[in-house]
């Protein structure tokens, strides 16, 4: 599976009212494509038609170039990463039996699940030793959410879905996760479908960004575009607050997604809350500087900050 996603002429109908309706939609693989719009526009309609959960009313969904309906359900749901906005871990299992659980499904050899078990949830900060006989009310909400993203890729999804996830949680700890899933992303190549209605966090994510209203979609195009040239005023209007950030608007825990975790402690550091502006300045005196965040710990030195700028210049 390769994640390529083909939405041809769907439908969906509920209580005789069109929620969906003829949606033609196409995400390339390996893009992060964000669905936004306002509460009721059709986006979770959208992930959970694509995941089989319900049924289109009309039209076809392929994946990789068949029908989703060819997929014995089962199937697919064991292929396809779904992550809720609230986390849907088993309470009544631990952290590991609740990341196992697919690969166990799959006929995974238990050695390949606890060394992929392990470096994932490495990548989130999470020891597996530290927490994997930890049960879900054991853990904080950026916590299950994070165990929740393990759980969704540790089966090497192609395509993820993502219903709001960060959505619950305080601002910074949502925009440490939002970092991590760019970084995520970036290593593992999924193709992942997020829907928000958070503007902000549908721009600083998304390849491309599709805007929904009443069950239609509007627009897709890239953020930049989306920006500068609104297909109609109601796209104009709601990013009409969301203007090019300055450097004093911007978080260093956006710097993560370039830097390396490290456990190292001494040295000039600053916490993920600081501006761009105060690591530029630490930077001008030391040769590296470390970020600290709830994900951990991660240096950044000027190669650092002249890939993140390169990003922020696009």
């Amino acid at each position: 599976m390769t994640g390529t996603l083909k939405i041809c002429g769907v439908t969906k109908q509920m209580a005789g009212k069109d929620v969906v309706s003829q949606l033609d939609l196409s995400v390339r693989a390996g893009e992060l494509f964000v669905l936004v719009g306002e509460s009721g526009s059709g986006k979770t309609t959208i992930l959970r038609m694509i995941d089989r959960l319900i049924e289109p009313s009309a039209g076809q969904i392929r994946l990789d170039g068949k029908p989703i309906e060819s997929f014995p359900v089962t199937e697919l749901h064991r292929s396809i990463g779904y992550i809720f906005q609230q986390g849907t871990l088993f309470p009544t299992m631990t952290v590991y039996q609740n990341i196992a659980l697919i690969p166990e499904l799959k006929h995974w050899a238990a050695t390949k699940i606890h060394e992929r078990a392990s470096t994932l949830m490495d990548a989130v900060s999470l020891p597996l030793s530290t927490y994997a006989g930890r049960y879900p009310h054991e853990l904080s909400g950026g916590e299950q959410q994070r165990v929740g993203i393990v759980r969704a890729l540790i089966a090497d999804p192609k395509l993820i879905l993502m219903d709001e996830p960060f959505s619950a949680l305080d601002p910074i700890v949502r925009q440490e996760l939002q970092t991590l899933l760019l970084r995520l992303h970036e290593e593992l190549d999924s193709t992942v479908i997020f829907v928000t209605h958070d503007m902000q966090e549908a721009l600083r994510l998304g390849d491309r960004i599709g805007v929904m209203r009443a069950g239609c979609l509007l627009q897709v195009d890239a953020p930049k575009v989306l920006r500068q040239h609104p297909a109609n005023q109601f796209v104009a209007s709601l990013f009409a607050n969301q203007q090019q950030r300055g450097f004093g608007d911007i978080r260093s825990s956006e710097l993560i997604k370039f830097a390396l975790p490290t456990h190292e402690v001494l040295g000039e550091t600053l916490n993920g809350n600081a501006s761009i502006n105060e690591v530029i300045t630490s930077l001008d005196q030391h040769s590296r500087v470390f970020i600290e965040v709830s994900t951990g710990r991660y240096v950044v030195t000027q190669q650092v900050l002249i890939k993140w700028l390169c990003e922020f210049q696009q």
